[in-house]
């Protein structure tokens, strides 16, 4: 028995004794990604682009703070939108519509006004800079429940883009209009619930200031379902200088035929007017 003991344990020597394999290291494997980048209009105007996709920002960029980031309406839309993932907003999917326009803030200093829309869910987001010398910052940031600057219809159309408007409505001591932002967005609350918002807003120091807000409503799979048609004009009423805004159209329901075509029933007729009260249009009784 001993000399089976020594047989083993001479044989446990030699094998610890040999150099043993070192493993191979794993080295990962990078796929290079190509980069996509937004293809808006660069324009004073509002940027319009198809469907765009999303410019990439290096994460270090979005704190540089260098105005050219928001000067320009590509860079403006690619900025707000990565701003929005590195805030946890968004995860990345590809916005529907960006407007972008440079605004004035009443000291006179500049700024940009962004607006984002997303679809499925429906939200997005109104953006507004302040530029301060070599640099600017965020001053406000509002999520809503509509696909800003998307016009969806009844759902029986294609989509189309709105882009921003200027309405004149209020003027300043020197007889110049207040720069005003006017916008549309389409909104779903529901299977087969439809809205159309639109907003009038202003730059204010402290940020965005809706002073016009309305929408329309589309009930379009149950029957007989809602519909509304609406316009607005401006028009200087009582001429005291700041017009007023005039709302025009009808509240219909609306009945589906045995050929699937559609007829409006029971329309209401609307004739509403809106006036500034120094703050915001207050509807007139």
């Amino acid at each position: 028995m001993k000399l089976a003991f020594l047989f083993a344990l001479c044989i446990w020597v030699v094998a610890c004794s040999q150099p043993q394999p070192i493993p191979t290291p794993l080295i990962p494997t990078q796929t290079n990604v190509p980069s996509t980048t937004a293809t808006p209009t660069v324009s004073d105007t509002p940027t319009r682009s198809p469907f765009p996709t999303r410019t990439p920002i290096p994460l270090a960029d979005l704190y540089l703070k260098n105005p050219k980031l928001i000067t320009d309406p590509e860079l403006a839309a690619a900025y707000s939108h990565n701003l929005l993932i590195l805030r946890g907003y968004e995860q990345g999917f590809s916005y529907d519509n960006a407007l972008y326009t440079p605004v004035k803030f009443p000291d006179g200093s500049q700024g940009i006004f962004v607006a984002i829309g997303y679809s499925g869910g429906t939200r997005g987001y109104k953006l507004l800079y302040r530029i301060e010398k070599t640099e600017f910052r965020l001053i406000d940031l509002s999520l809503d429940d509509y696909d800003w600057g998307m016009n969806w219809g009844d759902n029986r159309v294609p989509a189309q883009k709105v882009d921003l408007k200027f309405p004149e409505l209020i003027y300043g001591k020197d007889g110049k209009p207040e720069r005003l932002i006017e916008l549309y967005g389409s909104g779903h609350f529901g299977v087969g619930f439809f809205k159309v918002g639109h907003e009038i807003v202003r730059a204010t120091d402290k940020g965005l200031k809706t002073i016009f807000s309305d929408k329309q409503l589309y009930v379009v799979y149950d029957y007989p379902g809602d519909y509304d048609e609406y316009s607005y004009r401006f028009d200087d009423l009582d001429a005291d200088g700041i017009k007023e805004i005039i709302k025009d159209g009808n509240e219909c329901n609306w009945i589906e035929n045995p050929d699937y075509s559609r007829q409006k029933i029971n329309c209401k007729s609307i004739h509403e007017i809106y006036k500034y009260n120094g703050d915001i249009y207050v509807k007139q009784p």
